[in-house]
């Protein structure tokens, strides 16, 4: 089931005496975002949300999934459905990378316009996100790192025996980096992430996600920080050729 699309079970579920109380506080934010992130963020109301399956979505009468859903930070919460929403705006057939670099910028800008106009900035939620924000940024940085690295050695001339040697390095280097910066993350632990042992798919993961988002923040800085106007010139760039895409979008300072 779809959670956003079901609203008015989620007010039944709010007004239920029965409902536990942490997890109508947790509904009760969920269609404060979602109406924020319609009427300030312009993203687009529907009424379905065919693509917002996440784990605390579907079923939430499910007591495992009902304790996952409570036990969420508001902030975490809050960024998630404002990064799904933001898949309504624009899909690119085949570009993961334009697609969730755009989401996860508006993911975080919304989230900062909705902690500042309707909690405050300096809320404890407001603090642990960005510490988490933080965190994130570090370990992205980690991972591109390694992973141009990685891009240049197989661009090179070497034999595959030294190739494999040197991707070897790369990643023993990545590891120790993460420990030797542990101790630097604020809130978030990516201890476990670092025990496995880490192939081309793991860097690739999340060079996906995190690619274009400086130049989606630039391209908004660009438009004024105006939403619509944003959206609009988002939707001329999912019209171009891939190529021409990704340049233009490098290309917005």
């Amino acid at each position: 089931m779809d959670l956003l699309s079901r609203k008015q079970d989620i007010q039944e579920l709010i007004q239920n005496p029965g409902t536990d109380p942490e997890l109508s506080r947790k509904l009760k934010l969920v269609l404060e975002v979602r109406e924020f992130a319609v009427s300030r963020l312009s993203l687009p109301e529907k009424a379905g949300y065919t693509g917002f399956n996440q784990p605390w979505v579907p079923d939430y009468f499910s007591d495992p999934v009902l304790s996952t859903f409570v036990k969420r930070k508001d902030a975490d919460l809050a960024a998630t459905l404002i990064h799904e929403m933001a898949h309504q705006v624009v899909y690119v057939k085949n570009d993961t990378s334009f697609n969730e670099s755009f989401a996860t910028f508006v993911e975080e800008e919304g989230l900062e316009q909705f902690f500042q106009e309707r909690i405050g900035s300096g809320s404890s939620e407001m603090i642990w996100y960005r510490s988490a924000r933080r965190d994130r940024e570090r370990f992205r940085q980690l991972v591109l790192d390694a992973y141009e690295k990685l891009h240049h050695l197989y661009g090179s001339e070497l034999e595959d025996s030294e190739k494999l040697q040197n991707k070897k390095r790369i990643f023993n280097q990545l590891k120790q980096a993460f420990a030797e910066q542990k101790d630097q993350f604020e809130v978030l632990r990516y201890s476990q992430w670092f025990s496995q042992e880490l192939n081309n798919t793991h860097l690739l993961g999340i060079r996906r996600y995190h690619r274009d988002t400086e130049g989606f923040r630039r391209l908004f800085e660009k438009e004024g920080r105006e939403w619509k106007n944003f959206f609009a010139r988002v939707l001329e760039l999912a019209d171009k050729p891939k190529d021409e895409r990704k340049l233009l979008l490098n290309q917005e300072r």
